[in-house]
């Protein structure tokens, strides 16, 4: 089903059909390693906390280059890319 009206879609994803926000009101990632493939690619390696089941996961990272934030601190963007079965978080659908 394609929702063209993101409230409506957003709402749904809160329900117990999907991410049961009630009940399941934050998702966690922690980092265990983040390592240098080659150029501008590495590995990020964690944990992932999601509907209240914790696995370990990877993801290829990109990075994207340095910003100057309103802060004056320099910060790292990523593109972070990866698979996720939602079978593995006992989510529905």
């Amino acid at each position: 089903m394609i929702y063209y009206d993101v409230a409506f879609r957003d709402n749904d994803l809160r329900t117990s059909k999907w991410f049961d926000a009630d009940k399941f009101s934050t998702l966690n990632f922690k980092s265990t390693s983040f390592t240098k493939i080659k150029g501008k690619v590495y590995k990020l390696k964690g944990f992932l906390t999601m509907h209240g089941i914790t696995k370990e996961v990877a993801f290829d990272a990109i990075f994207n280059g340095w910003a100057v934030t309103m802060t004056k601190k320099n910060t790292a963007g990523f593109t972070i890319k990866g698979k996720l079965l939602r079978s593995d978080y006992n989510l529905r659908k």
